[in-house]
Order: structure tokens, then sequence, then C-alpha cells
């Protein structure tokens, strides 16, 4: 495995990857040529989201879109200048700061050789609110101009709707009571806290929205023998996810509107092209489904922005929408809202905002829906916080983390103050002093300190010139670890929630980064803890992980630091007062964290294995299973592998059991999507979907379907089957590629049968024997698309009227 760094000169290129999101784009891509729907699922992030990071790494010379011949959709790869950037294989990208001054005397690179030393919290962001508009465009325009005046980005889209084929016809009347005692719900991390997803069942009704479109499909699936789809209608939007309560399907989905936008200052009054903007909004729609032939809208809220999370706790849905700024110096949009039939814009005086600086700040949204109650307004809260990476939610709050890294402006002032100032003479000094003091921007200032050094060094000789860059690095070595120590944090901010009351609490920061919602838990007594890795930004070798726990004021009151030096957290599962955590390089370390008391937190014990998981779950209070890759000795990622591991002994886990997909190539959604992993221990159930390619030596063959295990702590690990839906599509002369129509994206149970779902059917199986019971074909439906001032879709057809009531 290859971990160099790559040091970035390009100030463009720089801004662009500022955004970590992207960097993740980008290590995606090295893997081939992908759709953006395939990328968001591999990096859990929205459609939306993905899209717009793509156009900006596009802008950037970074990727290349392209489309399939004869086929609308759309691909993007990797073009040279981005493969530059992170190779092939499983090489890491490392982005190095390129300060240019420093690679007269240092070398940019030695920002790569010093890990991160520990760190506590350094400060408590409490959130304040804006007393008007004026002072909100005056923060985003100080915020601005220490980022070079480029800020933010815009968050339009590419994607657009499209119609779904006509409802199938069905003779099902109102739901009747005839449901299974025994079925499974989606995989969530925390019970009692339900998260959307694409595919939802209640033990009669599968509820499945297209992957890619704007279909829902509800297929009357019990009994097996005579499942059947009893109705399919569209949304105006591309849907996100689906939420059941009793009676009541919430249908979540992004509306985008595009049009000619109005030209302003020079562009008014000269004759050029009109240019066209667009804006996306968050949709919650609720519809009665006591007949579930006939669903009728009974509700429906908005919030201006692109979907990012959403979560149900009884009858309330939670949901988040970012709106990102675009600051030019012209004025600020404000977000708005539309409940109850009603739409406004958000006052800048009801906007809590943090007041540390960030160059990707966004208008986030929370929204709180009663679904059972259709005469109730929904209500919201808006925050101006930055681009939120992960979100965390527990019965009573949601947490939204954000990354904090020091200004490069800031890193300039303490380089120039702390480095080079004392190391050259008055007049030198004096110079150097005012550029820096000067009103330029900060690139600009860089050149002209460089070519002052510059100058200074050519009246050395060259035994007191490398004297001078000696004393120089010296400096900087000193002065690089509170710069390191500063740099990279996890900001998080604590909403309290109860019903449709939104309340936000405190905020708080902790060194390094987190790595999704699972790096975080909320324990009995209110105290977060928070697993994250520092370092990643400096180099190889110089990654260390922690663990955190904060108050529930988010005070930091107990940490373990310096773990694992030299790799990262690829997995983490807390269970009670225990967590798991798996951090990677070229062997699997599994970590068990003692964190009975939080401000004492302990390592307990810790196995080293091959091989990393991506996911881990839990079997019982002392037994993990964990799903991601086998690797061989050189930490080389080989294919997908299950293992089970045993705590009993906290100071000596084992892996117990291990299964390894065999294939030269395999992969699972699984790994990083937990609603993809279906798991009983009651029924000694476990199921994976797998995407596998095989080389018999003159050209390739590849399987995608669901793997389906038999889990016991006597047995461990064993393959009891596989499902796949691909020969089906085949049979019936689709001309559609084997990762589209036919991939099984999610598994489920009903009784004793097994149910797999893809775009195109829903397949039952006997859960004994997995004999083929009954395939049930879904009406299809093609990817979306916006053009100029319309939309386009491959597929025709009609939309299902719905009244609201």
């Amino acid at each position: 495995m290859s971990d160099e760094p790559v040091t970035i000169v390009d100030r463009d290129v720089l801004k662009v990857l500022s955004a970590d999101t992207r960097v993740d784009i980008l290590k995606a891509l090295s893997e081939g040529k992908r759709m953006p729907s395939w990328v968001a699922r591999k990096l859990g992030k929205s459609d939306a989201t993905i899209v717009e990071h793509l156009k900006a790494l596009e802008k950037a010379g970074l990727v290349h879109k392209t489309s399939a011949p004869g086929k609308r959709w759309v691909f993007y790869s990797l073009t040279d200048k981005g493969e530059g950037m992170v190779g092939r294989g499983n090489r890491r990208l490392v982005i190095v700061i390129a300060l240019s001054i420093l690679v007269v005397f240092a070398g940019a690179s030695m920002f790569a050789h010093y890990s991160l030393p520990p760190g506590g919290i350094i400060g408590s962001d409490q959130l304040k609110r804006f007393s008007s508009y004026s002072e909100l465009e005056a923060f985003v325009r100080d915020s601005s101009s220490s980022y070079g005046g480029v800020f933010g980005m815009s968050r339009t889209t590419t994607l657009g709707e499209s119609a779904a084929a006509p409802a199938a016809t069905s003779g099902a009347t109102a739901q009747d009571a005839n449901k299974a005692d025994d079925h499974s719900q989606t995989n969530v991390q925390i019970a009692g806290v339900d998260e959307a997803d694409i595919v939802k069942n209640d033990g009669r009704y599968i509820y499945v929205a297209s992957g890619y479109g704007s279909a829902v499909a509800i297929v009357d699936a019990y009994p097996a023998e005579t499942a059947k789809v009893v109705s399919n209608f569209t949304v105006d939007g591309t849907v996100s996810g689906l939420f059941v309560d009793g009676d009541r399907l919430v249908v979540i989905f992004n509306n985008y509107t595009y049009g000619p936008a109005p030209l302003t200052g020079i562009g008014a009054m000269i004759d050029i092209m009109p240019r066209y903007s667009g804006s996306s909004y968050t949709v919650v729609r609720t519809y009665d489904i006591t007949d579930r032939a006939n669903p009728a809208v009974v509700k429906e809220s908005s919030v201006e922005g692109s979907y990012y999370d959403s979560r149900m706790i009884g009858s309330y849905v939670y949901l988040i929408a970012q709106k990102s700024i675009y600051y030019g110096g012209g004025s600020i949009a404000m977000p708005s809202v539309r409940t109850a039939g009603a739409e406004r814009a958000v006052a800048a005086s009801e906007i809590y905002y943090s007041p540390y600086q960030d160059s990707s700040y966004t208008f986030t949204t929370v929204l709180a829906e009663n679904v059972q109650d259709a005469s109730a307004a929904a209500s919201t809260k808006t925050l101006l916080l930055g681009y939120s990476e992960s979100m965390y939610v527990s019965p009573y709050s949601i947490y939204l983390v954000s990354q904090k890294r020091m200004d490069y402006k800031q890193v300039f002032d303490r380089i120039v103050d702390e480095v080079i100032l004392p190391s050259v003479p008055a007049d030198v000094q004096a110079k150097i002093t005012v550029i820096r003091d000067s009103s330029s921007n900060v690139y600009d200032k860089e050149n002209q300190i460089q070519q002052a050094l510059q100058d200074y060094y050519g009246t050395l000789g060259p035994e007191e010139g490398a004297a001078v860059v000696s004393a120089m690095e010296a400096r900087y070595q000193s002065v690089y670890a509170g710069i390191a120590k500063d740099y990279e944090k996890t900001v998080v901010h604590r909403i309290a929630i109860a019903g449709a009351e939104i309340t936000y609490v405190a905020s708080g920061e902790v060194p390094g980064t987190v790595l999704n919602q699972f790096s975080m838990d909320e324990s009995a007594d209110g105290h977060l803890r928070i697993a994250t890795t520092s370092g990643q930004w400096a180099g190889t070798g110089s990654t260390t992980n922690n663990m955190y726990v904060l108050d529930p004021t988010l005070n930091v009151v107990g940490s373990l630091e310096d773990l694992a030096a030299g790799e990262r957290i690829y997995s983490v599962r807390f269970i009670d007062n225990r967590a798991y955590m798996v951090t990677f390089r070229q062997i699997d370390p599994l970590f068990v964290i003692d964190l009975s008391d939080p401000q004492a937190p302990a390592v307990l014990g810790y196995l080293k294995v091959p091989g990393v998981s991506d996911y881990l779950h839990p079997y019982d209070d002392t037994h993990v299973i964990g799903v991601g890759r086998e690797a061989d000795a050189q930490g080389h990622v080989l294919g997908v592998k299950l293992s089970l591991f045993d705590a009993t002994d906290v100071a000596n886990p084992t892996e117990i059991s291990k299964y390894v997909v065999s294939g030269d190539w395999s992969w699972s959604e699984a790994s990083y999507e937990h609603k993809a992993f279906l798991f009983s221990r009651d029924k000694q159930l476990l199921v994976i979907p797998v995407q596998l390619t095989d080389n018999n030596g003159t050209d390739y063959t590849s399987w995608q379907g669901v793997y389906v295990f038999n889990v016991n702590l006597q047995d461990g690990i064993t393959l009891k089957g596989r499902v796949t839906h691909a020969n089906e599509t085949a049979a019936q002369g689709k001309d559609m590629p084997y990762y589209y129509n036919p991939q099984v994206r999610r598994s489920l149970y009903i009784d004793n049968v097994l149910y797999t779902v893809s775009d195109s059917l829903v397949k039952a199986n006997d859960l004994a024997s997995l004999a083929e019971i009954i395939t049930v074909q879904l009406p299809s439906s093609e990817p979306i698309y916006h053009v100029m001032g319309g939309t386009a879709s491959g597929s025709a057809g009609v939309e299902v009227a719905v009244a609201a009531k």
C-alpha cells in the first residue's frame, strides 16, 4: 500500500478540496467510472449533495462527466489531473497544505512529517442569534474576506423529475388485520429512533422508493404466494427516503426548480445570454394509506435546501435540510419554509450562529412534523453552521457535527510572526511587516514575502544561507505543534427535541474528525461519547485516534487519546458502557473501551487480525459482528469479509469465526450503508448484498445479489445460499447493466419468508430452503434530469392523483 502525501500548490484545487467529502469522492472514483448515485451510496450522502460536489470537482478539472452510449445516465471518472491526486488501487490521498513561502526555506512537505499532538477542548463556541439582516451580512462578509474572497458554494443540482409508469391495477380494498406478527424493521443505530430508508415494511405491505427517481410502490407482500403491487405513484422530485407510522406513509424528497436568473450590474446593461439558477426544497409529504390502493395526501411541509438526514421518534419526523450560502458581495438569500400551506422566509433575527469563521457556511434547518395530526403545523429552527458532515440522534437530542479548521490567514500570520520574522535581520523584518500588514489578499502577500526572502538569501554566502535556513526550520518545528493542535477539530452542536419543541442547547469541540454517525453515542445520563481521528491532513504516519466524553453542555470531561498511531478509525459501535472501535492500516485492531466512568475512559483490551471492519453490529452484549474486507499482511484490501468477535474476556477479545467472499473482487453496500444489513439473532439470520467479479483469464463475469448466512455462537458464520435478481431481469429482455435495475439493495423478512428488493423486483424466497416463492415486477422508473427550462426523463407515465384531505 502506498500512502505518499500529495502536495497541492494549485490554490484553486486547494480550495475545491477543502471539503472532506470531495476528497472522499476522488478516492471513490479511483475505483473506476461511476454514477453519482453509486458514489452517494458509498459515502452515505444524498444524491443532490454528491452531484454538487462533483460539479465543483469537474470545474477544477479533477473529474470528467460522460454519458452512456444511447442512455441518459451520467457517469463520472477521474481526469489525468484527478488521478495524479489519488492514483489507483488502495493509495490514500493526503492533502498537504502548502504555503508557497515555506517552499523557499523549509519545503511544504514539512507539514507531512509531524504528528498532531494530543489535546483537549480549546473552548466552546456557544451559538448566538443575529439581531438583524445587516449583522448577518456583515458576519458573512467578514468571514468571506479571511478566505481570499471565496466563500461557500452554490448547491443547485442537475437532478430533475420524471413520471413513473402507470399505476398497477389492483382490486385491493382497505387494509385488514392480515399482518404477520414477526417481521424485520429497518436496521437503525438507536432503538426507538427510526431512520428513513428506500424500503419499509409493516408486516404485510412493503413500501419501495425508486433508488434513482420519483416513484413509490406499495406491495401487498403477505402472504407471499399472492404478493402483488397494489398502488404506485410519483412525487415531483427525487425520493430520499420513507417512513411508515401505522396508516401514515411519509415520503421525503427533494424538489428542484430552475429558470433564468435576473442579471444585475453590467450584465443587465449588455447583450449577453441569460444565466440560469435553481432552488432546492426538501419536502415532507404525508399520505393516508388506510386504503393502500389509494394513497391520499393529508399533509405537506417543506424547507429550502438539500435533504441531509432525518429521523422518526414516535409520530414525529425530524428532518434536517441544508442551504449553502454563496456570497460574492451581493445580498444573501434567506431560506424559506412552508408549513400549514403558508410559505415564509426565515428572518435573520431567528437564526442562530456560531461565532468562529468557516469556509462553507450553510443555513441548517431542523423541522419537526407530527405525521398523525394533519392540522398541526410543523415547527422549524434555522442555524448558520459549517457544512454538517455527520449527525447522531438519540431519543432526546440531535447532534450536528461539522469540521472546524484553522483558516489559511491564521496559518500565514503565525508562520510569518513566529518563524520568518525572528529569522531575518531588522531591515528585512521591516519589509515583511509592511507586506503582512498591507490590504493585499493573503496570496499576494505570500508572493511578495517570498520575493523579499529570495532577495535576502541572494546577499548571503552558501554557509550563512544554510545556517539561516537551519534556524528557520528549527523554529518551524516548534511552531508546527501549536498549528497542528489547533488546525483540525470537530464542532458539535446539541439540539434538544421533544415532540414539536426544537431547542438549541449547547455547542463544543474536540480534536480530530469523526467518521460517521456511529462515531457518537449518548449515554443514559446524557453524556456524549465521540470517537475521532486526528492528523489525517498531515500525512502518512501522523494519525492518532481518540475517545472523548462530553457532558450535556458539551464540555469535555474525559478523554482517551493517541490510540493506534499511524492508523485511522474505520468503524465504531457503542453498546451500553462499552465502545468497540476498529482502526486500520495494515491489520485490523479491534479495541474494546470501557466508558462506565465518564471521566476516565480506558482500553480494556484489543485484538489484531488481518482485514478491516467497516461496520460493526451487536450480536449480544459481548459479541459483535463485523462487515468489511479481508486484507493480506501488507494491508492490501481483498474481498468482502464477515467476522464474529467475542469480547467475553475483555482483555483478550477473539475472532471466533469469519467468512470471506470468494472471487477476484467483491464489495458490499452493507460496508457503508447499515440499512442494507439484515440480522436476526432469533432466526440465526444474516443477509448482506454482495457484488463480485471474477476473471477467468479471457473475460470478466459479474454477479450481484444477496448472501444469506446462518449465524450463531456455536457454528459461527456459515453460508446458507445466494439470491439474485439479475437473471430475471435478463430473461425479460431488459437492456439494463447488471449494476443498475437488478441490483438488490435491501432485504427483509416477514414470518419465514425472505424478501429481496431491487429497483426492478421484489422477490420472495422461503427462509428455510431459499426456494423461490414469487417474483413481483415493480413499475419501471428511470433516473431523472433537469434541462434548461424543463425536465427530461427516459420513461413516460401517469402520476397517481392524490387529493389532500
